[in-house]
């Protein structure tokens, strides 16, 4: 005979219930890490591809050949534009920041580092379609039968279509002395979402007394710049004239110092090489790749 059992108690529903609860918190949490792997795997993707793309226009126009920018993409009398002009003195490094939209928004230069823009390409493109064919990511804008990502097939200038769009820059390092042979190193920044009319790079001071290690730097008085991390600096090894360094470094963590906000502590990488005099805020610059020589 057998005995017919009248149902769950319940302590039993409370605890499948438990159970239950405990698995879908384990789901939930997730959905965060999942979410921040795969915005970092898409990032990483386009910044593969910026790489890609950024070496693959400066190897087939030569930005930096004396000939071919001289010819091409400079005009071929003097006065050459600004951030072109290489200093009087051959022993001292040559800088040359190319970005493109800084140029075409007519922002000055970056104080003590050239910021040069391209006038023209055999004379047949615009200075603004130029910043949206050769320092744009393809992948990332919808082109037009030119290459072009702001201009309509029509040739009426349109919103380039994407908003979080990648945009290219390059800055060039010929090392010292110039009476000897050596080659050009190469960094390309790439953006995500700048704005096609960006503002200046701001800047600020470092005292030597702030630098606590190679990696840890303290700066004061620059409220309005709300550093994060995994953003973008560039140093100076002087806080004016010609700089005979540059580096670039990714924000890892800020600190808040003692007394007012502004005071914070940056945690830097990778180590610097020499000691910091002035630094650049890269805003909106997602990744600096050295790209060799």
């Amino acid at each position: 005979m057998t005995m017919k059992r009248k149902g769950m108690t319940l302590m039993e529903v409370l605890v499948s219930m438990f159970i239950m609860a405990i698995g879908m918190l384990g789901v939930l949490a997730i959905f965060p890490a999942a979410a921040d792997m795969m915005g970092r795997a898409i990032a990483n993707a386009q910044i593969a591809e910026g790489l890609v793309n950024a070496r693959a226009m400066h190897d087939g126009v030569d930005w930096m050949s004396d000939n071919y920018v001289g010819k091409l993409t400079v005009p071929p009398t003097s006065p050459l534009p600004p951030g072109w002009t290489a200093p009087g003195n051959n022993d001292s490094p040559i800088f040359l920041f190319l970005d493109q939209a800084a140029g075409v928004a007519g922002l000055p230069s970056l104080a003590n580092v050239a910021n040069a823009k391209i006038p023209t390409i055999v004379g047949q493109a615009t200075e603004a379609d130029i910043n949206g064919r050769f320092f744009t990511l393809n992948s990332d804008v919808v082109l037009n039968k030119q290459g072009l990502g702001n201009v309509d097939d029509d040739g009426l200038t349109v919103a380039v279509d994407r908003e979080g769009k990648f945009t290219l820059a390059h800055f060039f390092m010929k090392p010292l002395p110039m009476s000897a042979p050596g080659k050009i190193r190469r960094h390309i920044l790439i953006f995500k979402g700048r704005s096609q009319s960006p503002t200046d790079y701001t800047s600020f001071n470092v005292d030597p007394g702030q630098i606590s290690s190679p990696t840890t730097f303290r700066v004061t008085g620059n409220s309005s710049v709300q550093l994060k991390p995994r953003q973008w600096l560039m140093g100076l090894d002087t806080p004016g004239g010609n700089p005979n360094y540059v580096e670039f470094f990714e924000v890892r963590a800020v600190h808040e110092g003692p007394g007012a906000s502004d005071n914070v502590e940056i945690e830097i990488s990778p180590s610097m090489t020499t000691t910091l005099k002035r630094v650049y805020f890269l805003k909106d610059v997602l990744r600096v790749v050295l790209v060799g020589s």
